[in-house]
């Protein structure tokens, strides 16, 4: 459950291709998020590849029962924005492995149709960019100069073989040729599981207690000083080291880039934990060694110092590039960056990838050991299109839901009433018509004797809660309920349903046990333009929200918050409004 200060959801409706790959998104990044970490920290062999194949047999399969345009491309967006709350440090290049692939089913899908071929080229694409961009990668990060180091290693091989076999070229297509049969698997195991999906009887499938979640993802980086200047900064000093390499002296770029580093080191913990890898100096020293060798003994162009020296220079590139492209991805996490998303042009994939961080978690939660999804895929995919179904479901009774509410949460005796009225009373000073109701505590000698409801609107008092010892009448706790009080809640609540802000007060056990505000909360009329805040201690927030079938723009934690927050908020609201 989100209880920071504010939890933004986007109002703008959205069509159903922008939902369900909102869902599919989350679906995948989900098994990237749990299993890409998970092997790609662990260096575990072909995992890249793993990955490609269970997404692309996710939106194949899914493909079946949802069968809209688009959705892969936009599943692959999402996906890939959804890969920066990995716990990994990786994910830069995984987040445009995932964007390409999804985009090179979208293409094969758009030229050859929606059917086998369409898929198995699409899914042989797909799994192909696995080598295309690791070859581009490495070329980014080290220069031309590994091509001849490649090129000079692969003819001298040829030469020491005496073969005809074109040894530069004939292991990229071997490799290429293992692609291809990958992708095909993929494709055929994607189209079986989605042949077997396409007509089952699903039923919309919710999250069971045990599994279901409401945490957060706590985003990274969140008290990062952030900076536009910095960021321009990375991004010319990186494209400064690449273009330069080859047209200044060598004195001078190496001078340029070690400053460039020392100006990261300083400012980003991220670029010291990169250098301090050993691995990194391990292959700083193997290429360094390795180029002296082949450029000076199988070229016999250049001395065995110069060769170090291109080693070196490789080396010094690409640890501009690994530890630069961290940077920048930093910096991406910025506020800023977050805003430049919610402009009217971008509102689609701003709404589609909130709904898909309110997915991540219990697609998370669904998401097998690595052995299961090998052994049982269908019944896995089954349940995460089950799930899908079920927000789907959730998502349209929400977009039908125009009131906007916010939640006002806390621990027993947080100030939750305090936090409402003071927020009443701010609105009202600037000329807000606020209703509904709150309570004020009755104490004798610091002791809680009852509670009186409050009229928001007018201010006035009725005894609703005493503390006694009769057993006669409504109850709750060891407080019984003076009707009075009740009567006062029920008819200020139905007069603020007319108006444009509505306020409800300690929202707990009595409502959701029938009593109380109960008949109220069912009452509210959700499909109107209204702005409901309601105070719900912290327990009870996610009874409270299944109960009423709520889908809060907002929970505000008032030990975490300032009642001038949640006021600017509404007022906020309000002017957008005209």
């Amino acid at each position: 459950m989100k209880t920071t200060e504010t939890t933004e959801t986007a109002k703008a409706p959205l069509n159903e291709q922008w939902i369900k790959a909102s869902i599919i998104g989350s679906m995948w990044a989900s098994v990237e998020i749990v299993w890409g970490s998970f092997l790609h920290n662990l260096r575990v062999p072909l995992s890249g590849h793993i990955l490609t194949a269970i997404g692309l047999i996710i939106l194949i399969s899914a493909s079946y029962r949802w069968k809209e345009k688009g959705l892969f491309w936009r599943a692959g967006v999402i996906c890939a924005l959804l890969k920066t709350m990995s716990p990994s440090a990786v994910i830069f290049g995984p987040m445009i492995a995932i964007f390409t692939e999804a985009l090179l089913l979208e293409a094969s899908v758009s030229l050859f149709g929606k059917n086998h071929i369409g898929l198995a080229i699409g899914a042989i694409l797909a799994m192909s960019w696995n080598l295309v961009q690791a070859i581009i990668s490495k070329v980014i990060a080290y220069g031309y100069n590994l091509v001849k180091l490649y090129e000079s290693i692969m003819l001298y091989a040829q030469k020491q073989l005496h073969t005809d076999i074109d040894m530069v070229w004939a292991p990229i297509v071997w490799l290429l040729i293992i692609y291809i049969l990958l992708g095909l698997g993929t494709a055929i195991a994607g189209i079986s599981i989605g042949k077997r999906i396409e007509s089952a009887d699903l039923m919309p499938q919710p999250m069971d207690d045990k599994n279901k979640t409401r945490h957060s993802l706590i985003p990274k980086y969140s008290h990062f000083p952030f900076s536009t200047t910095w960021l321009i900064f990375d991004l010319l000093a990186v494209g400064a080291v690449l273009v330069t390499a080859n047209f200044i002296p060598a004195g001078y770029w190496f001078g340029m880039s070690i400053a460039v580093i020392a100006s990261w080191i300083m400012h980003y913990k991220v670029a010291l934990r990169r250098l301090a890898r050993p691995h990194l100096w391990i292959s700083f020293f193997l290429i360094t060694v390795i180029a002296a060798v082949a450029f000076s003994q199988f070229q016999g162009e250049v001395s065995v110092g110069e060769g170090a020296l291109i080693g070196i220079e490789m080396n010094v590139r690409a640890i501009v590039v690994v530890i630069g492209f961290s940077v920048i991805g930093t910096e991406l996490y910025s506020p800023k960056i977050k805003k430049m998303f919610q402009r009217k042009s971008l509102l689609s994939l701003y709404t589609a990838l909130d709904l898909s961080t309110e997915s991540l978690p219990n697609m998370i939660a669904l998401v097998p050991n690595l052995k299961t999804i090998f052994s049982n895929p269908i019944d896995i995919i089954r349940k995460f299109m089950s799930y899908a179904e079920y927000r789907m479901h959730e998502i349209g009774t929400r977009q039908r839901q125009q009131a906007t509410v916010a939640i006002v949460t806390g621990e027993k005796g947080s100030g939750k009433t305090r936090f409402l009225s003071e927020t009443a009373h701010e609105l009202k000073k600037r000329g807000f018509e606020v209703g509904g109701v709150y309570t004020k505590k009755i104490r004798n000698n610091g002791e809680i004797i009852g509670y009186r409801a409050v009229n928001v609107a007018t201010c006035e008092e009725q005894p609703f809660l005493r503390k006694d010892n009769g057993d006669t009448g409504l109850r709750i706790g060891a407080f019984s309920i003076d009707c009075a009080g009740l009567e006062l809640g029920q008819k200020a609540i139905a007069r603020a349903m007319n108006a444009n802000l509505l306020m409800i007060d300690e929202i707990g056990k009595l409502e959701l046990e029938g009593g109380g505000w109960h008949d109220e909360l069912n009452a509210l009329p959700l499909e109107k333009q209204l702005f409901i805040v309601l105070s719900v201690r912290l327990e009870f927030v996610n009874d409270v929200i299944d109960k009423w079938n709520l889908h809060p723009s907002a929970i505000y934690n008032v030990s975490e918050c300032k009642v001038e927050t949640l006021a600017s908020e509404i007022i906020a609201y309000f002017e957008g409004e005209k």
